[in-house]
């Protein structure tokens, strides 16, 4: 399942890239939480992450996004600027949701900025 998870990440980061938005770090892991994507849009850091639901059946892929799961982005995500000593960047947590088929043009990107605030 991880290695599907990991195409879908590929999908986003190359949607992302598409926009301009600089990737930096890709799977950032700490105790506290998982970091998907870290990238700078302009002069702001901003942590992505990234879902996939292959039908709108139980709700969107962002819908699937919990309180809970952003707390622990964020806590993720304090670590992250104090490790590289970027506390005083401006920072944003974006969220990108796919639906549908990977391949072809059938994949629905949804990318959603400032989708939750600390």
């Amino acid at each position: 399942m991880r290695s599907k998870g990991k195409n879908f990440e590929l999908l986003a980061k190359s949607f992302l890239e598409s926009r301009g938005i600089a990737i930096k770090d890709q799977n950032f892991y700490t105790r506290m939480g998982e970091i998907d994507m870290v990238g700078w849009d302009g002069d702001t850091l901003v942590f992505f992450e990234v879902r996939y639901r292959k039908s709108f059946s139980h709700g969107g892929p962002l819908a699937s996004i919990s309180r809970s799961k952003q707390n622990k982005i964020i806590k993720a995500a304090s670590y992250y600027l104090l490790k590289n000593h970027l506390g005083q960047c401006p920072v944003r947590f974006d969220a990108v949701g796919i639906s549908g088929e990977k391949d072809g043009d059938s994949a629905q990107i949804e990318w959603i900025k400032s989708a939750f605030i600390t």
